[in-house]
């Protein structure tokens, strides 16, 4: 935070829209859909899920 108020303070910030372009790339995946729903389920039943608002 601190950092950031110095590079706001010393106008040292990029306009919103004004940063670097990064393309990514996807990659595909792994998992059927059924697998992630599996997991999803699984994990929802042992609680395992972030509740709404919780960061990592």
């Amino acid at each position: 935070m601190a950092e950031y108020l110095s590079a706001k303070k010393a106008g040292a910030l990029l306009p919103i829209g004004e940063g670097q372009m990064v393309q990514l790339e996807s990659a595909p995946s792994t998992l059927t859909r059924e697998a992630v729903k599996t997991e999803y389920q699984a994990a929802k039943k042992a609680g395992n899920l972030p509740q709404i608002g919780e960061h990592a």
